[in-house]
């Protein structure tokens, strides 16, 4: 009878028989391949748990670490995954169209007001295909698409819902961005759901929000222009935005709906802002050549 060591032609030894074991044993996590580049730059491989934190309507949400040279390396990572797996890669791209244009907005938005560009941050987030599948689960298959965002902690709050309604106070600066998104865009969309933390420093770091758009263009969430009229009806100004105005749900540019909150004060020191000639914020265009 032939012996392995014939077989193979080497000596067989304990530390043989570990690594053929670890070869050969079924995976009981997953990963992911290299993902697409986040805002930042960085790429990353996740591994995630076979056993989910989250079971929604629409998606599936699992803990996982980031792996790979960049910053995120060894933090933990949300992954979320789609239940309808066949539109698991438009559904990733939606997610990261939302997240882009809440931080472009954001940017612009404190841009202008001269505050630190850090006082509102949107999570990054990444795409990527699965690679190895775990062997006890049956909810991912081969070559799918999964999302991954940073995670920012279990105390999360939602300070503006996603009919643009706020219980929590101390966030006018929030509230001020929910309006701007709408004035900024003459109309066209409002960013609400704004669900996250805030720092001891007053920053606020939250995820990806929900964006309703006048020609639906942002997922199962968009509710079109019934839901930018809702956030809308909503809305309270406070002394960062009273003195905007709001295009009218008619998104004609030559009416306009005047807020009917006066403002307190022609200036804001604490936010070093003078407010908008004609009561009109300036288009994106010019916000983004604004000095900071």
């Amino acid at each position: 009878m032939c012996s392995v060591e014939s077989l193979l032609g080497i000596t067989v030894t304990e530390d043989f028989f570990l690594y053929f074991q670890v070869i050969t044993m079924p995976s009981i996590s997953h990963t992911t391949v290299n993902s697409y580049p986040g805002r930042r730059g960085h790429s990353y491989w996740i591994s995630f748990d076979f056993n989910r934190k989250y079971c929604g309507k629409r998606l599936n949400g699992y803990k996982g670490k980031f792996n790979g040279p960049g910053p995120r390396q060894g933090e933990f990572a949300f992954v979320k995954i789609p239940k309808i797996l066949d539109e698991s890669e438009k559904w990733c791209d939606m997610e990261i169209s939302k997240n882009r244009k809440a931080n472009e907005l954001s940017n612009s938005f404190l841009s202008y007001l001269r505050i630190d560009s850090h006082r509102i941050d949107f999570t990054d987030s990444w795409k990527a295909l699965m690679d190895d599948i775990s062997c006890l689960s049956k909810d991912i298959r081969p070559k799918d698409w999964v999302l991954i965002e940073e995670r920012i902690g279990k105390d999360c709050f939602e300070f503006i819902n996603q009919i643009g309604r706020s219980d929590f106070g101390g966030c006018e600066l929030l509230e001020a961005f929910v309006h701007w998104s709408n004035s900024v865009t003459n109309g066209r969309l409002v960013i609400c759901n704004l669900d996250g933390i805030q720092e001891d420093n007053g920053a606020f770091r939250l995820k990806t929000p929900t964006i309703h758009s006048v020609d639906e263009s942002y997922g199962e969430s968009d509710f079109g222009e019934m839901g930018v009229t809702k956030v809308l009806k909503s809305h309270q100004c406070n002394p960062i935005c009273s003195d905007w105005r709001l295009p009218s749900t008619h998104y004609n540019d030559e009416t306009i709906l005047k807020s009917n909150i006066e403002p307190s004060a022609p200036y804001l020191p604490q936010y070093d802002w003078m407010p908008f000639n004609n009561n009109l914020p300036p288009s994106y265009e010019d916000c983004l050549k604004h000095p900071s």
